[in-house]
């Protein structure tokens, strides 16, 4: 804060603000941001950041760079009186140039398969909550859609929704979010002019009919019927503490959500590379 106000004293029309919030804890970025998007009714700005979470608060448009270079870029306007103060901001990967590369620290696409498996596996096996732990695995092995608030927010798409089973596996649902965070609308374009939202349909559909051929069914309930011979109501102690005991957070569940987890990187990857992204593996 302190390296900002000395810029400003210079009174600029346009500032460059390098790496605002490095070794801040969660907190001071949060303010860091809210001074940020305060400052670009005023000046241009210009941020260089690694976290990519903070810069999706506070920008317009990114250029992301390696090795000096710029592998990507895109824009998005705000309808507001602040369009010509435009500032970094990470954009939906759908928007890239067809010339665009994505590094992925994975040997090869199998590789990649099996650790997002054996991750959501792993992650259901050890904290549960079948949504969270399909998505977690998709954020790691793909960090550009690494989301703390989205993670949160699916919290309670577990076991069906609330535990009820009578809703949306959360495998299905944690894999649906991944496929929305790469190419979903935003909200600052709500009215989706470009008609995003229609190839997060698509994916979605894809992954559904995934689940529905190996299981019958993409609905939590339909799925433990199939796995476990039977349906519990995870709301309820006593079938919760069956549930358990019949395996269900020790393999049945945790085969599902890396299964499931699989299936979405599968999909993510081949629309990347048909919408002309250069996949590139490196162990």
């Amino acid at each position: 804060m302190v390296g900002i106000s000395r810029g400003l004293l210079m009174n600029p029309d346009m500032l460059i603000i390098d790496e605002p919030s490095m070794g801040l804890a969660p907190s001071l970025v949060k303010d860091i941001a809210a001074a940020i998007n305060k400052l670009e009714e005023k000046i241009s700005l210009i941020v260089a950041d690694q976290n990519l979470t903070f810069i999706l608060s506070i920008a317009d448009r990114i250029y992301i760079m390696d090795g000096g270079r710029i592998k990507r870029s895109g824009t998005k306007c705000r309808e507001s009186k602040r369009r010509n103060r435009e500032i970094s901001r990470v954009i939906n990967l759908s928007d890239t140039d067809e010339n665009s590369a994505m590094k992925l620290a994975f040997a090869s696409k199998d590789a990649l398969l099996e650790d997002t498996e054996a991750g959501a596996h792993r992650f259901e096996q050890e904290y549960h909550g079948c949504a969270q732990c399909a998505l977690a695995a998709l954020m790691d092995t793909f960090p550009q859609i690494r989301n703390p608030e989205a993670f949160r927010a699916a919290s309670g798409l577990g076991g069906g929704v609330g535990l009820s089973t009578e809703g949306t596996c959360g495998a299905l649902a944690g894999g649906v979010l991944a496929i929305g965070l790469f190419f979903g609308r935003e909200l600052e374009a709500f009215g989706d002019p470009e008609s995003k939202r229609f190839t997060a349909y698509r994916l979605a559909k894809r992954l559904q009919d995934r689940f529905a051929a190996e299981y019958g069914s993409g609905i939590c309930a339909g799925i433990q019927q199939q796995v476990m011979g039977r349906s519990y109501p995870l709301y309820d102690p006593e079938a919760f503490k069956i549930f358990v005991q019949d395996g269900g957070h020790s393999h049945k569940c945790p085969q599902v959500v890396g299964r499931g987890a699989r299936w979405a990187a599968e999909i993510l990857l081949e629309e990347l590379e048909a919408a002309g992204t250069d996949l590139e593996f490196s162990p």
